[in-house]
């Protein structure tokens, strides 16, 4: 009784390594997304606070963290202190 061994597959040149991806700069749309269970107005600590269970970037909750301490009355206000007035996509200093 003669018992055949499986053909081994045919040998594949060898995947070539990807580059990581840069990570993207915080966008408005993040931060949005980052702060929808937010019921405002609200305190810094409680924006920071609900970023954090919905396991928002460690870069959101960072730049949320640098936010001063006010009463935000909305998500529009946070991004227009966070990213200027005209919405750019870099934080504002």
């Amino acid at each position: 009784m003669s018992t055949a061994l499986p053909a081994l597959p045919a040998p594949t040149a060898p995947t070539p390594l990807r580059r990581p991806v840069a990570p993207q700069p915080p966008t408005r749309e993040a931060v949005c997304r980052a702060l929808v269970d937010v019921t405002w107005p609200a305190r810094k600590a409680d924006l920071v606070r609900a970023a954090t269970p919905r396991r928002a970037r460690t870069d959101i909750v960072r730049l949320l963290e640098t936010l001063p301490d006010a009463p935000y009355l909305g998500p529009n206000q946070v991004c227009r202190t966070l990213f200027g007035p005209h919405g750019h996509t870099q934080p504002s200093p």
